[in-house]
């Protein structure tokens, strides 16, 4: 068993690189970029123009908005549980970081293990708002084909995870300042260390 401080962690910062994570950051952006676009610029011809796409259904938006709700209320407490299963529950499996395919973990030190899962969690945790936000613009589709973001403003509240998923985003280019924080944050309560396995 291996403990790791923060001090170890500042230690391997010094040098390290985020490139990879950048990379992977802007690839997102530009995906998540495109269909909101799209979508305020019809939104806008509509707006300006009057027309609508399809017949009205009244019940469609109500129901399209409370499923919203509830993936949301899924993916919040699935990205807790992830939180909780890697970081909180027991020493880091660096095997575990590996299968969560970021890098190869086994072969690191364990502040690099550490380094690595916390790369591997912000990313899984993008993703996984971005499937919230990628359905709440679907719904806003949906709204816009139906005239109803016109008629009921109200209904834009399915945009909150796509603004979200830009909150996140943001906050997901990592410095070495960043990473300490979020390094920090995961440490057990009163504990100055986080126990790494031995690589099997």
């Amino acid at each position: 068993m291996n403990s790791v401080t923060e001090e170890d962690l500042n230690a391997v910062l010094e040098g390290y690189s985020f490139g990879r994570l950048r990379g992977f950051l802007g690839f997102m952006a530009v995906g998540m970029a495109v269909p909101g676009f799209v979508l305020l610029k019809i939104f806008h011809l509509q707006a300006s123009e009057g027309w609508a796409l399809m017949e009205d259904i009244p019940w469609l938006m109500p129901v399209l908005t409370l499923i919203q709700g509830g993936v949301a209320l899924l993916v919040v407490a699935r990205s807790r549980f992830f939180i909780l299963k890697h970081w909180r529950s027991g020493p880091i499996d660096p095997a575990a970081v590996a299968r969560l395919g970021w890098r190869s973990a086994p072969v690191r030190t364990p502040t690099e293990v550490c380094l690595l899962l916390i790369e591997a969690t912000i990313v899984l945790r993008l993703a996984a708002y971005a499937a919230l936000a990628l359905f709440g613009l679907a719904v806003l589709w949906v709204g816009v084909a139906t005239s109803d973001l016109l008629k009921i403003p109200f209904y834009w509240v399915n945009a909150a995870s796509y603004a979200y998923w830009w909150f996140l985003w943001f906050q997901s280019f990592l410095t070495p300042k960043r990473a300490e924080a979020f390094f920090h944050h995961q440490l057990p309560a009163e504990a100055p260390v986080i126990e790494v396995m031995d690589p099997s």
